[in-house]
């Protein structure tokens, strides 16, 4: 009987752990590991003359905004934790966590706070202090 029911509440675990994660993209096709131990990417930062780079995208200026996905928003996941703002786990994902720190981001710095990453917040984002 004992046996039963801890086998009945894992598998409610993984069924109850599966609706919670099912709106988010899949994570196949993702860098696996992460040296800062957060979501799928790692943020590695490197100085590259006047900017900041933390080793998932080097773009300046492709736009990244709510739903986009991959390594260009896993760079600005990265680059928002070394500004001291909280996005998330670094996983790829542009949700209203990482939109509501970008904003954040852009009313510090004096930008309108429209949430998307386009040249100018890129480069106050790379912007090495």
């Amino acid at each position: 009987m004992a046996l039963s029911l801890v086998a009945g509440a894992l598998l409610l675990s993984a069924v109850v752990s599966g609706w919670l994660i099912a709106d988010r993209p899949s994570a196949v096709g993702r860098p696996a590991g992460s040296s800062t131990g957060v979501g799928r990417y790692s943020c590695s930062y490197v100085r590259q003359g006047e900017l900041m780079l933390a080793g998932n995208s080097t773009t300046n200026s492709n736009l990244v905004a709510l739903s986009s996905t991959g390594p260009d928003v896993a760079e600005v996941q990265c680059l928002l934790r070394r500004h001291h703002l909280s996005p998330g786990d670094v996983d790829g994902y542009f949700g209203k966590r990482t939109e509501a720190q970008v904003k954040t981001l852009q009313r510090q710095d004096h930008v309108p706070p429209d949430g998307i990453v386009g040249a100018q917040t890129w480069s106050l984002l790379r912007h090495v202090e």
